[in-house]
């Protein structure tokens, strides 16, 4: 499996339309229990991008696309990235996914 490369994860994008500007830094947030995942996604770079991905649909004001996620995490993550975060979350009942395609929406499940 590719790893998402160092540059990938520099950088800030924001979409304020889309979470909320109180809504506070990951690191201000309950630790994210990784224990349903898979051991390449409980530590590191992986363990990150999902804790970051889930507080970005924790302040979701609504179900966020793979666009808009995109847009609201404050680091580049490449679409690829993403969709591959949001399977394995969905995988884990983490995540609910409405429509099809390119209109699917995610939000959290908890």
């Amino acid at each position: 499996m590719p790893k998402t490369p160092r540059s990938a994860l520099k950088g800030a994008r924001t979409a304020a339309a889309i979470v909320p500007a109180n809504a506070p830094a990951p690191s201000m947030l309950p630790l994210f229990k990784l224990d349903k995942f898979p051991a390449t996604f409980q530590q590191g770079t992986a363990a990150e991008q999902l804790r970051l991905l889930h507080a970005t649909l924790l302040h979701a004001a609504a179900p966020l696309s793979v666009r808009e996620l995109r847009e609201a995490i404050p680091t580049k993550l490449e679409t690829e990235r993403i969709n591959l975060l949001l399977e394995v979350m969905v995988s884990r009942h983490v995540v609910g996914v409405q429509g099809h395609g390119e209109r699917r929406r995610f939000e959290l499940s908890e």
